[in-house]
């Protein structure tokens, strides 16, 4: 007789915020001092908003959020590891629950934990099929190629150039 399936929480259903997100921001550049604020709309679950506020003097980030009528205010303290290519740092959350380094939080109903934090939880790929993955990777591989052979229809586009076959065309053929 075949088990019950249980369907675990997934991490890709959750809000999340990374320190690309705030590098993409600006929040994170060295050459600033000081406390930066930005307010950014994130989500595509919920309708959500949040304010972010970066502060070096005392390593914190501030998240202000709402969630429909919840509204919750959050410190994260920030850290910075040397990197190890030797140029610059590397700057990590430190969890509020479990207290690691973290590169990315995620919010599960008003706080904003790592995924230590969270042992029941999986990612999409860890739940999905075994046998779905070699589907998966071979779609995606369909809609690479499919770019790339609508890259060489735009008008200036050339398979070659003086006499050795471009990038492009090199992507495709590869």
């Amino acid at each position: 007789m075949a088990r019950m399936t249980t369907f675990p929480e997934c991490f890709d259903d959750l809000e999340q915020i990374s320190i690309g997100d705030l590098k993409r921001l600006g929040l994170l550049r060295s050459d600033r001092d000081g406390s930066q604020k930005k307010i950014v709309s994130t989500g595509y679950r919920l309708e959500t908003r949040m304010r972010i506020s970066v502060n070096f003097n005392t390593r914190l980030v501030m998240l202000e959020f709402t969630i429909g009528d919840l509204q919750s205010t959050q410190l994260i303290a920030l850290e910075s590891r040397p990197s190890n290519l030797g140029k610059g740092v590397v700057w990590y959350f430190v969890c509020p629950a479990s207290k690691r380094l973290c590169r990315k939080l995620y919010l599960l109903e008003d706080q904003f934990f790592s995924r230590f934090a969270y042992p029941g939880m999986m990612y999409g790929t860890q739940i999905e099929k075994k046998s779905f993955r070699g589907l998966r990777s071979t779609l995606e591989l369909a809609e690479k190629r499919n770019k790339a052979i609508e890259s060489l229809k735009k008008k200036y586009a050339k398979p070659f150039y003086r006499g050795k076959p471009t990038k492009n065309f090199q992507r495709l053929l590869g």
